[in-house]
């Protein structure tokens, strides 16, 4: 859990920088190298052209993996899994971490820590594994070498700080030697990484989180000074280095325009609900459901009260593998109640279909405009209780 810490503020760091200092001159040299990747394209999900829809962005911390082995095997756990979710019409802003020892299902290899889904089977698997123990879209991931954030800080010149407290502790199974002494305080990248390491607080990781914040703050100040542009082209290098993403040059100035309009402090910030137990003599982070259902709908879904009424029934009539649950997280992360998720009669629906109850066509159209695509609506004469039924056809992607 160490790394989660800087590795947050890098990243939220990185926004800040492309838009505040004129980066999108360099974006020409930062490709999305995960978008076309087996795999990658497969689980993120398209952005609908619903103007409702929240942005969901899985951002991925890796640790150094096994030191000494050949980098094209070297398979690196995430020790730092956060989702930042934003909504471009409200400028609202919500970040969830969830802690690498969670304990998922992860597809293929059983129950296991979240944090193994990246030695199993890449990025890829780890966004069906978030995807399916939150049930909310993941529109793009960025994934993060930690060792990018201290560079940062060194290419800016360093960050101005008050370190309140001495803050000394080594951890040499971590190569991890933390001793930093009172006082104002210019960390390089060394120290940055340090002082917001640092977790023997007398009141644990509130202390952490308060530590954290403050260098933040401190970070978004030197980002804002105006000599920092004279740093880009070396700050640019860097973070091309050490970030992965599936977003392109486009999406990333179109996003971050929208992001520059936030303040730091208007930022809500969570952990995964949930409690540490051993299980067979191993160590997991096990999620209180409910009071995740009740923080996911807080943070990821635009409820509309209108929509919590409804039954709606998502039948999988394509045969395709997970269609209908997929198209089923797609509604709930709009906050529409999803009674039931099933097959069809049949598997010979070559189209997606959309039948309605009597009043609900409005709900059925706005429906529709979440699973693209959908082009036939037709009511149902027969009125059941059920309010809605989406039957999955061959042509949903």
């Amino acid at each position: 859990m160490g790394r989660r810490a800087f590795v947050v503020l890098f990243v939220l760091f990185c926004i800040s920088l492309m838009i505040g200092s004129g980066f999108y001159m360099y974006l020409n040299s930062f490709q999305p190298v995960g978008a076309g990747q087996d795999g990658i394209d497969e689980h993120t999900d398209p952005v609908s052209s619903n103007k409702n829809e929240r942005i969901n962005v899985l951002v991925l911390g890796v640790d150094a993996g096994v030191i000494g082995l050949d980098e094209s095997r070297n398979r690196r756990r995430t020790d730092t899994i956060f989702v930042v979710s934003f909504d471009p019409n409200t400028k609202d802003v919500k970040l969830l971490s969830i802690p690498r020892d969670t304990r998922v299902y992860i597809d293929g290899y059983g129950f296991d820590k979240l944090n193994a889904a990246n030695v199993y089977g890449g990025v890829e698997l780890v966004i069906k594994a978030v995807k399916e123990l939150l049930e909310i879209p993941i529109h793009y991931y960025v994934k993060v070498d930690y060792k990018g954030f201290r560079q940062m800080v060194d290419d800016l010149g360093g960050v101005e700080i008050y370190v309140e407290r001495p803050m000394h502790y080594d951890d040499n199974a971590q190569n991890l030697h933390i001793h930093l002494e009172k006082g104002l305080q210019l960390l390089d990248g060394e120290k940055a990484e340090q002082f917001v390491r640092f977790r023997k607080y007398p009141n644990g990781d509130i202390g952490r989180i308060q530590a954290q914040q403050k260098f933040l703050k401190a970070l978004a100040k030197k980002v804002l000074n105006p000599m920092t542009i004279f740093k880009i082209p070396r700050v640019a290098k860097t973070l091309t280095t050490y970030v992965e993403t599936n977003m392109d040059p486009g999406e990333i100035v179109k996003y971050a325009n929208v992001l520059r309009q936030i303040k730091p402090e208007d930022i809500e910030m969570a952990v995964l609900p949930g409690i540490d137990r051993y299980i067979n003599g191993i160590s997991y982070y096990l999620v209180d459901i409910n009071k995740t259902q009740e923080l996911v709908d807080k943070y990821f879904r635009n409820i509309d009260p209108s929509n919590l009424g409804l039954n709606i029934e998502v039948l999988n009539g394509s045969g395709i593998s997970g269609a209908a649950s997929k198209a089923a997280n797609r509604l709930k992360s709009y906050g529409f109640n999803v009674r039931k998720i099933g097959n069809a009669d049949s598997f010979n629906y070559e189209t997606t279909r959309i039948i309605y109850s009597e009043g609900k066509l409005e709900k059925a159209k706005e429906i529709a405009s979440i699973i693209e695509g959908t082009e036939l609506i037709e009511q149902n004469p027969d009125n059941l209780d059920t309010d809605i039924i989406v039957i999955i056809g061959k042509d949903y992607n």
